[in-house]
């Protein structure tokens, strides 16, 4: 029996393991369905994308999304010691602080931004982010077309600082991938109170009566059982932290029933509220310009070695935040610059990556069966709002705007997709509709409010409405998605429960 049972080592596990342990009388058992990801080298930025589809990815597909003509799409998770810090673009971004504002004015006092920003403090030392030190030159010709066309310029993008264009912070440190098991996990590994067991995967809540006692969970072709002294902290992610409450009897009664799960609580927002922010890449050809296709000689990866070369940048070190239109008071907007062409549209290149903020669709995450082996089934819904699609075409305009602009524009070849001069709206919705994917930030599955709240799972503690020992603390919790990638603001949700459970604690 351990105090604390922690389902999940991604950015959220890794955060409590090391916060609760850290009390040497506490004992903890942290539960990973993936293995340790130094069995497989993931230490290098650029390589990145190579990792999803790899045993470091839960593989996961949407629905056939109806905003997307019918397209299935791949919804990368990470599995592993990590979690998708092991597979992400590693980027450093907080989000802005009326995220965390909107938060609390959603019934959830104690975590608006003023209360929030000293565990984003704790996680930016932590982490130690830094600026990508190695840049293309077709990096500064993006730049430079932003700045010449009229937008404010940012250094970096911190606390607010948020809206133009500028060098996004990395989890990259000495030229290698810095996960949340690196910063987080490592320095408590060997701690005699921490217990890691890894291909594990839980496949539901355990009750004594009314009450929580434990976990069952699958490893080794064996299903095995393990009690909890005080709590389960489940942090499996906006796709499985939902999968097994539901899988426990925990969630809307006419869609448990219907697979045939006892019902132990009726709570309708289990798996509802998904956001993601829908993500449209641009390709284009370009010529005369150092990309990172003509950074890839042997003698320009040789640098790799020290921390230097075109191998420790992670490909996303640049971008910015727009609104997408008047009287926003915050940027609804992001772009990202890649400096080269994905394996499917070989040659020289580069793309201009253009998110959603603040998409108003919102899906949700299922049972496929009672089979907690199975993938659950998840529907984004993207694009089924108009006002996203209105939106994601204004920035989806500026973007291809930019690579006309000085000194980009002398660079562009012509983009690889068709996109013709005299493009209406309606043409470029359905190149909209043709590209749009995922931006790899699903959240909102468990949302967190007050009790009156129908949608809401968890309250301001993260404790699941209408029962003891046990919290869900990961992006699932996230009652409105932040401007921003989620990894930052994930990890400051578990460093602020940690702080919780040891005060409760006394």
């Amino acid at each position: 029996m351990y105090d604390y049972i922690i389902v999940g080592a991604g950015a959220a596990g890794c955060v409590l393991a090391n916060r609760l342990s850290a009390r040497s009388k506490t004992s903890v058992l942290l539960l990973e369905a993936g293995e340790d990801g130094e069995k497989r080298d993931v230490s290098v930025p650029l390589a990145w994308s190579t990792l999803q589809g790899s045993e470091l990815d839960w593989q996961f597909d949407s629905d056939a999304q109806m905003g997307l003509n019918g397209r299935v799409v791949p919804q990368p998770r990470g599995k592993g010691l990590g979690g998708s810090s092991l597979i992400n673009a590693m980027m450093f971004v907080m989000g802005h602080p009326a995220d965390f504002d909107r938060w609390a004015a959603l019934g959830n006092p104690g975590w608006d931004f003023a209360s929030m920003r000293p565990h984003y403090e704790t996680v930016r030392e932590m982490m130690r982010p830094a600026l990508v030190s190695h840049q293309v030159a077709v990096e500064k010709a993006f730049l430079e077309a932003a700045a010449n066309a009229g937008y404010p310029m940012q250094d970096r993008f911190e606390e607010g600082k948020q809206e133009g264009f500028g060098r996004y912070l990395a989890n990259i440190r000495k030229g290698k991938r810095y996960s949340a098991a690196e910063a987080y996990l490592k320095p408590a590994i060997y701690r005699s109170n921490l217990t890691i067991r890894t291909g594990v995967h839980v496949m539901n809540l355990l009750f004594k009566d009314d009450r929580i006692a434990g976990v069952r969970y699958f490893k080794d072709d064996e299903v095995r059982e393990v009690k909890v002294n005080k709590e389960i902290i489940l942090c499996a992610g906006a796709c499985q932290s939902p999968q097994i409450l539901l899988l426990s009897g925990l969630g809307p009664t006419e869609h448990l029933r219907r697979f045939g799960v006892p019902v132990r609580r009726h709570l309708p927002g289990v798996g509802e509220n998904l956001q993601d922010h829908p993500l449209v890449l641009l390709p284009y050809r370009s010529k005369n310009v150092d990309t990172l296709i003509a950074s890839r000689d042997l003698k320009k990866m040789l640098p790799f070695f020290f921390g230097r070369g075109p191998l420790t940048t992670n490909a996303t070190a640049v971008g910015g935040f727009l609104r997408s239109g008047e009287g926003l008071t915050a940027p609804d907007l992001q772009f990202v610059f890649v400096p080269g062409l994905r394996p499917e549209w070989p040659g020289e290149g580069f793309g201009v990556a253009v998110e959603l903020l603040t998409p108003d669709s919102r899906g949700r995450v299922m049972l496929k069966s009672t089979d907690a082996l199975d993938p659950p089934r998840i529907s984004p819904c993207y694009l089924e709002a108009p006002s996203d699609v209105e939106r994601l075409l204004r920035g989806v305009k500026i973007a291809h705007q930019l690579t006309q602009v000085e000194p980009l524009s002398r660079h562009t070849v012509e983009p690889i997709v068709e996109i013709q001069d005299d493009f209406d709206d309606d043409a470029w919705v359905t190149l909209i509709r043709q590209l749009a994917e995922t931006g790899y930030h699903p959240v909102g599955t468990c949302k967190m409010g007050p009790a009156d709240d129908l949608q809401a799972v968890v309250d301001g503690q993260c404790r699941v409405h209408g029962l003891e020992r046990v919290r869900v603390v990961d992006a699932s919790i996230m009652p409105t998605i932040p401007r921003g990638n989620t990894h930052v603001p994930t990890m400051m949700i578990a460093e602020r429960v940690a702080k919780m459970v040891l005060e409760d604690e006394g």
